[in-house]
């Protein structure tokens, strides 16, 4: 579609106001991704004022026609209460239609909304563990952590260190701060992971060139 390369073009260049003027053409036509275009620069504030109201209303435009990246935005403001009011059942309900469709980022942050839960319900534990493994097998790196996490906890999945260190690392391999500290604590500790000092002070100096504050305290204990 001319128009949506042209914006999408203008984007890569830095060139907002060339962008909003084709992605509000077609949005105008009712296009959805113009309409996620054009509601993620309301949202941003780019070539146009930042107003989260008016992010909302081309984003749910969108997210109505069965873009995931629109739902999956429209989920956060409803999360948040940004633009929108604060509704918890409707950030789930757009960040499920995502996650039905692949996209990681929806599913990791479904997983992550289910794990956050802290209830006891093994069927919210299983949730957690099932839609954080679609993403982290997609190799969304926060995912593979969180995947990770459930492992060393035994939730929704059997507990399994080994597994865990496994998807933690691939995490860290990705360049994901948090797991890069937590594979350096693991070989310390040698869990999950035959105990290795050396790979340990490794991660800890990649954490902290990462900006982890505490792996510097790790490191020097190593």
């Amino acid at each position: 579609m001319p128009g949506l390369n042209e914006a999408t073009k203008a984007i890569e260049m830095s060139d907002f106001e060339t962008a909003e003027k084709e992605l509000r053409i077609l949005a105008n036509k009712n296009d959805p991704e113009g309409q996620w275009l054009l509601g993620l620069l309301y949202r941003i504030g780019q070539g146009v004022p930042q107003d989260d109201k008016l992010a909302a209303e081309w984003l749910s435009k969108s997210a109505e026609q069965g873009n995931a990246k629109a739902q999956h935005l429209l989920g956060s403001l409803y999360a948040e209460g940004k633009g929108v009011a604060q509704d918890a059942r409707l950030a789930l309900k757009w960040l499920r239609r995502a996650a039905e469709q692949g996209f990681a980022a929806a599913q990791y942050e479904l997983g992550l909304f289910h794990a956050l839960i802290d209830t006891g319900d093994p069927l919210e534990d299983k949730l957690a563990a099932e839609w954080t493994r679609k993403a982290a097998e997609q190799g969304f790196a926060k995912a593979q952590y969180l995947l990770g996490l459930l492992y060393g906890k035994g939730k929704g999945v059997p507990q399994d260190n080994k597994l865990a260190a496994e998807w933690i690392r691939k995490a860290a391999e990705q360049g994901f701060a948090k797991a890069q500290y937590e594979l350096g604590l693991r070989y310390k500790e040698g869990t999950g992971v035959e105990q290795d000092f050396g790979e340990a002070y490794f991660w800890a100096l990649v954490a902290r060139h990462s900006g982890v504050p505490s792996a510097r305290g790790l490191a020097e204990s190593l």
